[in-house]
């Protein structure tokens, strides 16, 4: 089974089937269960009711055994003197004392006590109703059996703790006992069946229009929810051939809209990626073409005779030779640190030192321009485990960059602060500052706020990536904080 639809719906549906028939299974148990008990309860009321209406009618219970064997369906059991029991005519009197209501004038012919039925013609079974259910036995106040109920028969005396377990009921003035529990399982007339069928017919219906409900809301669920996932699919599918993608619609605030948001965010990142390596790819071919450019028409000129070499056109081909070199180093460094492989040389290194020669550096030139470069040593500095030349590399890129653009009569500041768990280094300048539009950028490759203020020369575009690369690779990081007109603040945290 391939299809992701197919087995949403198919799994959706298998719950609320498995939940429907336990469902279903629970109710069955409970309604048999409950009919039981009402049939039981019933049947026990219509038997109480059966035995003082018979008491009322006739005096006594004998002869009532036969008529309700006759009414349950049930063989009645011979009465036999010889076998310790009694005729069925009553004609003996009972063990203990005469027959129940005998010689008290009740009960007589013809007789109806208050509320019972008018007992009806034909003998000793007058005024019983046929009616079937659980088959009750009663026993009377001594615990002599009067009615069978199937593990007792007529005849035989309780056990007194079988008595003593038992509670007394008054049936009718003068008829107390106690009431057998059936001992034999009833027959269930047709109406009860015909009940309990329509029960589980009803429950089939109900479990087969669960199924068909289950399976229409599975379906809906899936096509709903396999929609983002098909577009996925095909957005993927297609960006694996290159094709440009537009952002899929997020449907839902779910897992699937933030996998769809994901997916709308990395494809505008491979579009940033892809165009920002088109475009770097194209700024070093500039950046390589214009030194070989001079170089090439030098070396022409030198050759075809129309210029003669001099210091001045030599110095120039060296500076174009030189640019070239750092260019390519650059380029090594950053494809080091793209493939985590730039190595580190490390070692104790005093930060007030690392400032001190980082201005030593640039003294000269910052004289040249009229720019002051101040360095703030502070007594508690730390020593960092540190690549020296790989962070004089760093701060030559920032001082330099902060040299470029600050007026004459400006200044320029190196200062380190020990934070709680890290030290913070800042080349601070007072120059022009960058745009809030370029601060996003700077770190970019070949990334240069203007251009046209900077020298070819001077600058490729790739000093503070190069400085992000180290100082990440020393489990710091590098931030800068710019306002134009005011300066520029580059920040460099590294880990104590």
């Amino acid at each position: 089974m391939r299809s992701l639809t197919l087995k949403v719906i198919l799994a959706f549906v298998v719950v609320c089937l498995v939940q429907a028939l336990i469902v279903a299974a629970l109710v069955r148990d409970s309604t048999r269960q409950s009919f039981d008990r009402f049939v039981e309860e019933e049947a026990l009321r219509i038997f109480t009711e059966d035995l003082a209406s018979y008491y009322e009618a006739n005096g006594s219970l004998n002869g009532l055994s036969d008529v309700l064997a006759r009414n349950q369906g049930r063989p009645s059991r011979p009465q036999n003197p010889a076998e310790g029991g009694r005729p069925s005519n009553g004609s003996e009197p009972r063990r203990g004392g005469p027959p129940i209501g005998a010689e008290s004038g009740r009960g007589g012919p013809g007789r109806g006590g208050p509320g019972g039925r008018r007992p009806s013609e034909g003998g000793p079974g007058r005024g019983i109703p046929t009616r079937r259910g659980p088959i009750y036995g009663f026993a009377d106040s001594i615990g002599e059996v009067i009615i069978s109920n199937g593990k007792y028969q007529t005849g035989d005396l309780l056990a007194a703790d079988v008595i003593e377990n038992r509670r007394s009921v008054d049936i009718a003035p003068g008829l107390t006992g106690y009431i057998l529990e059936p001992g034999i399982e009833p027959v269930i007339n047709p109406e009860a069946r015909e009940f309990l069928d329509k029960t589980d017919n009803a429950l089939g219906i109900a479990l087969g229009g669960g199924f068909l409900i289950a399976l229409l809301i599975g379906a809906l669920f899936a096509r709903t929810y396999m929609k983002p996932l098909r577009e996925l699919t095909a957005a993927t599918q297609e960006l694996s051939k290159g094709t440009a993608q537009d952002p899929i619609q997020v449907r839902t605030k779910d897992e699937i809209g933030l996998l769809t948001e994901s997916f709308n965010q990395m494809v505008t990142e491979l579009d940033r990626v892809n165009q920002s390596r088109k475009q770097m790819t194209a700024d070093i071919a500039h950046e390589l073409r214009s030194p070989l450019g001079i170089l090439t028409g030098y070396l022409e000129a030198f050759q075809g005779g129309d210029l003669q070499p001099s210091p001045e056109r030599l110095k120039t081909m060296f500076s174009e030779a030189k640019h070239l070199e750092r260019l390519i180093e650059d380029l090594r460094v950053l494809a080091l640190a793209d493939a985590g492989e730039l190595q580190l040389s490390l070692q104790d290194v005093s930060i007030n030192a690392l400032l001190l020669r980082a201005r030593s550096a640039f003294e000269q030139a910052a004289a040249e321009r009229g720019v002051e470069i101040r360095v703030k040593e502070t007594s508690n500095a730390h020593s960092l485990c540190l690549d020296t030349e790989r962070m004089m590399q760093v701060l030559n890129n920032l001082i330099g960059n902060a040299l470029r653009y600050t007026p004459q009569e400006g200044i320029i500041t190196l200062s380190v602060h020990t934070l709680k768990d890290q030290v913070e280094i800042r080349v601070q300048d007072t120059g022009s500052g960058i745009p809030s539009a370029s601060l996003p950028h700077i770190f970019e490759r070949f990334y240069k706020v203007d251009s046209s203020r900077s020298n070819h020369l001077e600058t490729s575009g790739l000093g503070l990536a190069i400085a992000k690369s180290i100082i990440e690779a020393h489990q710091g990081s590098i931030n800068v904080d710019s306002e134009e007109g005011l300066g520029t603040t580059v920040s460099i945290f590294l880990p104590l």
